[in-house]
Formats: C-alpha cells, sequence, structure tokens
C-alpha cells in the first residue's frame, strides 16, 4: 500500500473523495471544511506530511472548529499553496501549537486568513494565525492575516498572530517569512507582535507590513524591507 491506498482502506467511505494525489504533480485540492479534515486525517494515519496540497476556493468555516493542519505529526513538511484564497470566520483552539497549521517546516504561499479566533490556553502556549511555528528551512511567503482575534489564556506566552506571529508566533534555525501583510488583527498575550513575535538567529523576515504596534517583539532575525 502507499498512502493513498491506506487511506481508502481504513478511512470511512467518502473521506478520500476529494482530487489529487497529494503530489507535486497532482497536489491534493481543497475547497471546504471537509477536505481540509480529510488531509489531517490523511497526515493522521500515514504519518506522512510531506504532501502537495492546492486551495482551489475560498474556505468558510461559519460554525466549524479547526484542527490545526499536521497537529498530529513533528510538523508540516508539504507544500500548502492557496491559491490566493482564504480561510475565514473559523475558530481554532488547540492543546499544542494553535494557528491553521500547528508548525511549519514546508512551504505555506499565497494563503489568506480573515476573521478567525486563534486561542491556545496552556502555560507558555504558541498561536499563530498562519502557523503557531515555523522551524527547519520552512518558509511563509505572499499571504496576509486580516481581522482575526489571536488570544493566549495562560499564564505566560509567547505569541505572534498573522503570518507567523500574526503570521506566526515564533521561528527557529533557517526559516523564512517573506511578502506577507497583517491588518486589523487584535493579538493578546504576555508578548504579542504582528508578524512573528520571537525569531532566532539564521530566520529572516524580509518585504512584510503590519499596521499593528509591534513588526516583532524579540528579534534574532534578518529583518529587510519591513515595518
Amino acid at each position: 500500500y502507499d498512502g493513498l491506498d491506506l487511506m481508502v482502506t481504513i478511512l470511512p467511505a467518502g473521506v478520500m473523495d476529494w482530487a489529487g494525489k497529494g503530489t507535486e504533480e497532482s497536489p491534493f485540492q481543497v475547497e471546504n471544511p471537509a477536505d481540509l479534515k480529510a488531509v489531517n486525517d490523511y497526515i493522521k494515519v500515514t504519518k506522512d506530511s510531506k504532501i502537495y496540497v492546492k486551495q482551489v476556493g475560498d474556505i468558510d468555516m461559519q460554525g466549524v472548529s479547526l484542527t490545526p493542519i499536521a497537529s498530529s505529526v513533528e510538523s508540516f513538511e508539504g507544500h500548502y499553496d492557496g491559491g490566493g484564497h482564504v480561510i475565514r470566520n473559523g475558530k481554532i483552539s488547540a492543546p499544542t501549537f494553535a494557528g491553521v497549521f500547528g508548525v511549519v517546516s514546508g512551504t505555506v504561499t499565497r494563503l489568506g486568513v480573515e476573521n478567525m479566533t486563534i486561542n491556545y490556553e496552556k502555560v507558555d502556549g504558541r498561536s499563530g494565525g498562519i502557523a503557531a511555528r515555523l522551524t527547519g528551512n520552512g518558509v511563509i511567503s505572499n499571504c496576509f492575516v486580516k481581522g482575526c482575534t489571536v488570544t493566549n489564556n495562560g499564564i505566560q506566552g509567547y505569541y505572534g498572530q498573522g503570518v507567523a506571529g500574526a503570521v506566526v508566533s515564533d521561528m527557529f534555525d533557517e526559516a523564512v517569512i517573506k511578502n506577507c501583510f497583517t491588518l486589523n488583527n487584535k493579538v493578546s498575550a504576555t508578548r504579542a507582535a504582528h508578524i512573528c513575535s520571537d525569531t532566532k538567529s539564521g530566520t529572516v523576515i524580509s518585504r512584510c507590513y503590519t499596521d499593528g504596534n509591534y513588526l516583532f517583539r524579540e528579534s534574532g532575525a534578518t529583518i529587510t524591507d519591513s515595518n
């Protein structure tokens, strides 16, 4: 069995009824909340997050709670192309890393996140609009976060909203955020920023914009053409 065969064998009928094979040539295509759940189910069953996903329409999550993508494994190692579409109007609350993605070490591009409520409730939580954490050689590019509420109800917390901090909460290793912006977001935590709260040496933020008070709160990153 390959991963796709395993999914068809294990999961209930209807779960795999979405287009694509998860490869670069034939990415999984997502266009509704059920498709996002199917991607999460695939990763949970196969333990394989090195997949290609293409969003082919705006996804309205009204009344739906989203489990962070790839939260069942260490990180999302694949490629998610938002196709210039948005994920909007939903809620994310996670016991570990809260965001549309939990931890990203792959690539997320051309994705918008609008009017989402994202919350991590434990001590020293991580929460972000696109992802809670960006690590390894992970890249978030050409994304935006708009009108979202990102909060941390824990005693402490490093919080980033948007694109890793409004976009993501923290970033490590050689991670890169580029060509991203955040607008009209509410970020509440001990350490809150509107691109990425906590950046480590070796990381890069390039050509990013926010209308919030803080681009970052603790920076070891190389930051260029951003404000």
